[in-house]
């Protein structure tokens, strides 16, 4: 009994550490890309104005501590940029945009990373949103977790955007 208590620990141990070895995939490939889902208890407008406003993304995005666009609203050829804790600006510019469906952003100075945010209404206060980020060549660097989407759900699901 003892024998088969240490193994289960020793599995799911090992489980949690392949886990969050976010750079590589199930079978050990290295992550070209990543796709997560969440549902968000919130109309598809506003889960779409929220995540597509730039002075939203720091509060949901943690690695992101300023973002802007070069004009408002966005469309297909805004340019948004935003950073971390360098001075460093990363450069994305918007390749498709269809209002309250999808968003996509590819990064200016490589055209490698791409990342799109695709919208469906589950029903009237309901949003599944389907979060594809990818890469053309090499690995993706630093891939979103279902952390970062649970933390856009708690901050729309506590606020009224309503008014």
């Amino acid at each position: 009994m003892l024998k088969k208590l240490i193994f289960t620990l020793f599995f799911f141990a090992t489980i949690c550490m392949a886990a969050q070895n976010e750079y590589q995939s199930h079978n050990g490939e290295i992550m070209k890309e990543n796709t997560l889902e969440i549902i968000i208890n919130k109309p598809v407008a506003e889960v779409f104005e929220f995540t597509t406003n730039p002075i939203n993304t720091p509060s949901w995005i943690d690695c992101i501590l300023q973002e802007k666009t070069n004009e408002w609203p966005p469309r297909i050829g805004t340019i948004y940029k935003n950073h971390g804790n360098s001075d460093d600006w990363s450069v994305y510019s918007v390749t498709k945009y269809e209002k309250y469906k999808e968003f996509e952003l590819v990064k200016a100075d490589s055209s490698t990373y791409h990342v799109n945010y695709s919208y469906i209404p589950i029903s009237t206060n309901s949003t599944k949103l389907i979060y594809h980020e990818w890469v053309i060549h090499g690995k993706l660097e630093s891939p979103f977790t279902h952390q970062t989407l649970n933390q856009l759900k708690k901050i729309m699901e506590k606020t009224d955007y309503s008014s």
